[in-house]
């Protein structure tokens, strides 16, 4: 009796082939799992923010809105009014947000201004370092100047930073690290 080799090596490539399709849908799962996990983190943050909205005033003076912001040498881009609509947060994804309800450039408070981790939006905002010169223009046409005097990366839930204040800042922020699980937050004060 002669045996032939033949007949385990078909076997085994066919359990080779067979294994593709699950290897696939692991890496689709895996992938699917990853983008779950980046919204989850993302929406966290806009939502542990209702609380201090309802900290501040709701009274805005429309001239004295923000729709222009330049950091330093690397951000420059309009600036629109966010807040919530229907329950949801809306987030420009070509300008920066300044928080509805938040205090406006020039007036005594804290002016919150966000945007998306990206190189069009905030992207470069990871690149800011304290000193840096902020600019932003209003809609009645005013100037109101800056200088970043403190930076922090910091989880979700820690809002200090993003509480009403009773001198004038201004509080820059946008997401950072791993699936944008970290805030960067950049606080500047007026220039005089």
């Amino acid at each position: 009796m002669v045996y032939s080799n033949h007949m385990p090596k078909r076997k085994k490539k066919a359990t080779r082939t067979a294994l593709v399709p699950l290897f696939l849908i692991a890496i689709g799962l895996i992938l699917l799992s990853l983008w779950g996990l980046h919204r989850f983190l993302y929406n966290r943050s806009l939502r542990l923010s209702d609380r201090l909205l309802a900290s501040y005033s709701r009274e805005s003076i429309q001239s004295a809105v923000p729709i222009y912001i330049t950091v330093a040498d690397s951000i420059s881009l309009r600036v629109v009014e966010a807040g919530k609509v229907e329950g949801a947060w809306t987030v420009s994804p070509t300008a920066a947000n300044h928080v509805r309800g938040s205090a406006l450039p020039g007036q005594a408070g804290n002016t919150i201004i966000f945007g998306h981790n990206l190189n069009t939006v905030f992207g470069y905002l990871v690149d800011a370092r304290v000193g840096d010169p902020v600019d932003i223009r209003t809609y009645d046409g005013k100037l109101h100047r800056y200088k970043i005097s403190e930076i922090q990366i910091v989880d979700p839930s820690q809002t200090a930073l993003l509480s009403p204040t009773t001198r004038e800042v201004l509080t820059l922020y946008t997401c950072t690290g791993l699936l944008d699980s970290l805030r960067f937050v950049a606080r500047a004060e007026p220039v005089k």
